[in-house]
This record gives structure tokens, sequence and C-alpha cells, in this order.
């Protein structure tokens, strides 16, 4: 009789602390949805996979995904499960051109839409001769390396992080 009051408290203990979880969570709720959703305080870029360092091969691919961060009273929140408008930039001294946004399969090129996860290809280096712009193949030139800011918006909220792009 006592084995089974025990199992009847355990069971009861239980069930009150999931059901508690599930009413108030365990931190800021900035998932999707109208609840909670304009409590982005910061966007993180990470690398979905391997090792969270942003830096692609030429003509390789590496996926990301936004993480947006938020505060609500004093528990603190992430949300992965938010999408974002994704962009890029120049950083100082890189070229915008040197990667280009697909969707996470890396095969279609991103068009603008709420994504989560996105993949980075880093695309061919070029220079300029009197007849325009050329691929490094057929220039003598070399560039170098190159760096561009990638830029996740979420809520109204922009994160940037840094892609080193490797020719070589």
């Amino acid at each position: 009789m006592q084995r089974l009051r025990r199992a009847i408290f355990t069971f009861v203990t239980v069930a009150a602390v999931a059901a508690s979880t599930a009413c108030t969570g365990l931190g800021a709720n900035i998932g999707s949805g109208s609840k909670g959703s304009d409590f982005v305080q910061s966007v993180i870029i990470q690398t979905i996979s391997g090792i969270d360092v942003l830096q692609v091969v030429v003509r390789h691919c590496l996926v990301v995904q936004s993480v947006a961060l938020g505060a609500q009273g004093s528990g603190n929140g992430v949300s992965s499960v938010q999408g974002a408008v994704w962009t890029k930039a120049a950083t100082p001294g890189g070229n915008i051109l040197d990667i280009g946004l697909f969707e996470a399969d890396c095969t279609t090129p991103y068009g603008g839409e709420i994504q989560q996860a996105i993949g980075i290809i880093g695309t061919p280096p070029v220079c300029s001769d009197s007849n325009g712009r050329l691929p490094l193949a057929t220039c003598s030139l070399n560039p170098g390396d190159g760096t561009v800011f990638i830029k996740a918006t979420v809520k109204g909220v922009t994160g940037f992080n840094t892609v080193k792009v490797f020719f070589s």
C-alpha cells in the first residue's frame, strides 16, 4: 500500500512540474507567434554543425543559423526557431561579391524570405582588365582572401558576424 502511495505521489509531482513548466516556460518566450515575440534583444549568427567559425573556402558552402536572444523579467531565453531576413555588407577592405547567399540546401539562391538557416558560398574572386571583369583564373592579379559581413534581422533587431573567405 505504501508503494502505491509513493507511486501516486511521484506521478502527481511529475505532472505538476510538467504543467508548471508548460505554462510558464523556463525563460523568455521569444519563439514564433504573438506571445513574447517582441522581446528579441539581440541576434547571433552561428554555424549549424562543426566548429562555430564563420570561414568558407571559395566554391564551398557553410550553413549558418540565426538565434534570437531575449530577456523577460529576471529570466533569459533563447529561441532558434524564429527565422530572419538575411543580407550581406562589405567589411572595411572587403568585397560584398566574395560570398553568395543560398537556401540551406546550398543550391537554391536565397530570395530574401524569412529563413532560420542559410547557406553561404564563397564566390570566386574577380579582377578587372581593359575588357572588364574576368574570373581570377584568367588574371594575374591575386586579391588575397576576403571578408564580408553577414546580417540576420529578427523582429527589427539585426545581428551580424564576419565571414572569412579563403580563395586558395
